[in-house]
């Protein structure tokens, strides 16, 4: 979290948000695409993220430099090429939460870093999801011209939460719990499971288990599947993707798994729910 506070602080002191694109429905997700169904933001702070936004049947290139920032409202997508050294601060809003992450890439290795991450639980974050609310409802409407200074006020009120004493603290469990919950929303459509995401957090797997059973109403296996399968649901509704190309993109390797799991989650096969959703 200290990481993340003093770039906030480095931002805010020295430059203003002056540009800021919003992805909008309607073009079926690349690979490596992130899709998730919440809101997120992605600022780039310093050097240069190349970036594919969704829009209408088409995808938009960016080149976003200091100051300059992406808005993507659930269930859009963005693809990040990583070719150029760069850090971005992401925000993400869950229900009960809002997220951080600083990822820094020095434009040669094949992935990112995170260098700091955070999670703001309940009240304490309630400022933050209204900003972000407020922020996808100007993103609607032609030029979306307050969006700079919304987004602006949104890292202030983010520098205010991360510097002001906490009135009340929340229960390191129910914290750990809300960030493995995001963190699986983040990256479900990667390789996942429960020995790399306890890796991930430097928890054991058996804390793991024990903090979704405790503090969640389903258990690990589960909450990865209910999460991929919504996504499914979502790409079946919306996308002429075929079955193979849906099982990729939630993060299984075998279809006949893929189907498996989601008659059993739903009912129905993907094709009947998809032939549903057509006449519906």
């Amino acid at each position: 979290m200290h990481t993340i506070l003093q770039a906030l602080e480095r931002f805010v002191g020295r430059s203003k948000v002056d540009a800021v694109h919003f992805a909008q429905a309607g073009s079926p997700p690349p690979e490596l695409a992130y899709l998730v169904n919440f809101p997120r933001v992605s600022l780039t702070l310093s050097g240069c993220d190349v970036e594919e936004l969704e829009q209408p049947g088409r995808t938009e290139p960016l080149e976003l430099k200091p100051g300059s920032a992406i808005v993507i409202p659930p269930n859009c997508w963005s693809r990040p090429r990583w070719s150029h050294p760069v850090t971005v601060l992401n925000v993400l809003a869950g229900q009960k939460q809002v997220g951080l992450s600083l990822v820094t890439h020095d434009g040669q290795e094949a992935a990112p870093r995170r260098t700091g991450k955070a999670v703001l639980s309940g009240t304490a974050a309630a400022a933050e999801r209204d900003l972000l609310q407020a922020l996808l409802v100007v993103g609607r409407r032609p030029g979306a011209s307050a969006a700079p200074a919304i987004l602006d006020a949104l890292l202030h009120s983010l520098l205010d939460t991360l510097t002001l004493p906490a009135t009340a603290t929340p229960r390191k469990a129910a914290v750990t719990h809300e960030a493995l919950c995001l963190h699986l929303q983040q990256n479900f459509a990667f390789p996942l499971t429960r020995e790399s995401v306890a890796a991930h957090f430097h928890l054991s797997t058996g804390h793991v288990s024990r903090l979704f059973r405790s503090e969640g109403l389903s258990g690990f296996s589960e909450y990865l599947n209910r999460v991929r399968i919504d996504r499914a649901k979502l790409l079946l509704r919306q996308h002429p993707l075929t079955l193979d190309e849906i099982t990729t993109k939630c993060g299984y390797t075998d279809t006949a798994y893929f189907c498996r799991v989601f008659k059993q989650l739903t009912r129905q096969t993907p094709s009947a729910y998809r032939d549903q959703s057509k006449k519906g």
